[in-house]
């Protein structure tokens, strides 16, 4: 009798023990000791990417004045004070700051996710330049964001050139009111004319996550756990996406014929740079390719690396595979881009 009342007591017991060596052991690997709810945490890319701040104009910028290694990749991540990306170059590189700089505008591979404030390509291409490159990416973001991001950055730095830079799913993007579970700003066309929605941005809300998610997203470790084993679960009604229309690609040939009008009249030439992750389909490129054809190629500068990367990859597939990271682009990746770009400046 006493055995049967001991054993489940001291099976519980045992469980409890072996968990909490779980949470405290992968707690001090992780040197996370903080007392929070990891789910809330990681609900929208607003709060589980880097330090971020809300914005009614854009969505979400960098966190101005934030240096760190706490971010989603554990790289180190500087923001300065006016909201752009360090490239952590030292005084004695002899960067030229007495010209017109480089304005980089772009989302998450432009910002750098992956690597550290000097790995990003904006930082190589401004050591390999020896003049100010800024890097206004910003992760997460549309093409329309994009744009929005530039036109508000252009009059503040006054740049000799402005590479834009865009992924084919940035496209698609400029289709949606919300996306990760974020509310943005979309250019909607009416009677043929393009109008900006959602201004002033809503504000991030926290969903509601139930009470056993409330409860169990204190745990670090049943956190981790839960998004490798149950995801669909942990994470379901979470990172939402809203539709507005089905016109990305009409609006994101606008914007950018709105850009290079603006560039023009500000004498600032405009490069339209086209990243790709490791893996694209044939309807993402038909989709860049239709988006660069609405542009006057006498005004405008187009670097598309789709040529380029499909080339590395035929000839040297080891190199090509290096050249991405988890879903980025590696150091080398970056290295590639700048080499790329360098060449088209010099030139100019």
């Amino acid at each position: 009798m006493k055995d049967r009342v001991l054993n489940p007591i001291i099976s519980f017991l045992t469980v409890v023990l072996v968990l909490l060596a779980c949470e405290v052991g992968l707690r001090a690997f992780k040197n996370e000791f903080s007392v929070k709810n990891f789910l809330v945490e990681h609900i929208d890319l607003f709060r589980s990417a880097y330090p971020v701040q809300y914005n009614a104009d854009l969505g979400w910028i960098p966190k101005p004045g934030t240096s760190g290694e706490k971010n989603i990749w554990g790289t180190q991540v500087t923001i300065r004070e006016d909201g752009v990306r360090s490239n952590l170059t030292a005084a004695d590189e002899g960067i030229l700051r007495e010209i017109a700089p480089i304005l980089v505008v772009g989302d998450s591979f432009t910002f750098g996710d992956e690597v550290s404030d000097n790995e990003t390509w904006p930082a190589i291409l401004e050591s390999y330049l020896h003049r100010e490159v800024i890097n206004a990416g910003v992760f997460g973001y549309g093409l329309d964001q994009t744009y929005l991001r530039a036109v508000k950055v252009l009059s503040t730095h006054k740049p000799e050139f402005l590479i834009f830079s865009f992924i084919p799913d940035d496209v698609h993007r400029c289709e949606l009111s919300v996306r990760t579970g974020v509310s943005k700003p979309y250019f909607e066309i009416k009677q043929d004319s393009l109008f900006l929605r959602n201004i002033p941005v809503p504000p991030p809300r926290v969903p509601d996550i139930g009470r056993v998610r409330q409860i169990l997203g204190y745990s670090f470790f049943c956190h981790k756990l839960m998004l490798h084993a149950f995801p669909n679960f942990w994470m379901h009604g979470l990172w939402e996406e809203k539709k507005a229309h089905k016109k990305g690609q009409e609006v994101a040939c606008r914007l950018l014929q709105r850009l290079a009008e603006i560039s023009n009249l500000n004498g600032t030439t405009l490069i339209v740079l086209v990243q790709y992750p490791a893996d694209n389909s044939l309807a993402d490129i038909e989709t860049v390719k239709s988006v660069l054809a609405c542009l006057d190629h006498e005004e405008v500068q187009i670097v598309d690396l789709h040529e380029a990367l499909l080339s590395l990859s035929n000839h040297d597939s080891e190199r090509y595979r290096k050249l991405f990271g988890f879903s980025h682009l590696t150091v080398d990746g970056n290295r590639f881009v700048a080499e790329i770009l360098k060449k088209r400046i010099v030139w100019h």
